[in-house]
């Protein structure tokens, strides 16, 4: 398998990562990840055979975690349910997914924003406040019509 580099974000050692599989995420401190030059290999982040399908960065005043699926369901819970842990772990489940079904994006996020979804047939918006808090066990809320459609893009902005 053959590794590539699908984003790059810059934070300061204070924030946390989440590092996210198709199952799992894990979340670790910034200062736990070494500087290296770039001409060099890196560190393992998430162990284990499973591919990393992403990151998200964690500020310091992210009251929740925001997981979204493949099927269009989203899980929200205090950030406090998905403890820091250390890097190159194997990491835990943060909703309850069937078998057809994967981690699509993980957010850090507050009530003050909004999480804008782009399908190939619809757009989006949906004000976190508005999404109900659940626990990183459930199976979340199906809130993107999915049948026939596929996720395109997420994000998430601050309400204006």
């Amino acid at each position: 398998m053959m590794d590539s580099v699908k984003s790059i974000s810059i934070a300061p050692d204070a924030f946390d990562v989440v590092i996210y599989s198709r199952k799992k995420a894990l979340r670790c401190s910034m200062a736990e990840i070494p500087y290296y030059k770039r001409n060099t290999a890196g560190v393992n982040a998430l162990a284990g055979s499973d591919t990393i399908d992403g990151m998200s960065i964690i500020y310091p005043d992210t009251t929740d975690v925001l997981v979204v699926t493949e099927s269009g369901k989203i899980n929200r819970f205090d950030v406090k349910g998905l403890q820091r842990s250390s890097r190159y772990k194997a990491g835990s489940s943060v909703i309850r997914l069937s078998s057809s079904d994967s981690i699509n994006s993980i957010f850090g996020v507050n009530d003050g924003q909004s999480l804008h979804v782009i399908t190939r047939n619809n757009k989006i918006d949906i004000n976190i406040a508005e999404i109900p808090r659940l626990s990183s066990a459930s199976a979340g809320s199906k809130v993107i019509p999915m049948k026939g459609d596929n996720i395109v893009k997420i994000s998430v902005t601050k309400n204006q």
